[in-house]
């Protein structure tokens, strides 16, 4: 369930629909100016100028996970097993990057941080793994 709060704290749109579209685990980032959800089967579009309103993205594979962006590679964080996929968004879908890809011995990543063109990555009491 997405809702769009404007600064006075008040409701000026909702999209219920996005509700059985995602799972609590995914996340939402910003990417050039719009807002990326990430889906079950797909990724979801939403700009601030239209609250209420959203564009399904290809996404593939799809993947479960809490996004970031760098403004053009997007990290897809999954907590549950310790993967983090890599994509490319061209404004209309999203390719995987099946060169880049990083598994992580363990669970419990959070989201990837990108600095200086590196990958930084919390991963809960073991550190933080960075490329």
């Amino acid at each position: 369930f997405v809702r769009w709060i404007n600064k006075e704290g008040k409701e000026c749109g909702s999209i219920p629909a996005l509700r059985r579209h995602s799972y609590q685990q995914n996340g939402i980032t910003e990417v050039n100016g719009k807002f990326l959800l990430i889906g079950k089967k797909e990724a979801y579009l939403l700009s601030p100028e239209a609250p209420g309103k959203f564009v399904r993205i290809p996404m593939k594979p799809c993947r479960i996970g809490i996004p970031t962006s760098d403004g053009d590679l997007i990290a897809v964080s999954d907590r549950r097993n310790g993967r983090i996929s890599f994509y490319r968004f061209d404004g209309k879908e999203m390719k995987e990057c099946r060169e880049r890809r990083i598994q992580l011995p363990f669970t419990l990543t959070g989201r990837v941080i990108f600095y200086k063109g590196k990958v930084y990555i919390p991963a809960g009491l073991c550190g933080i793994y960075y490329e």
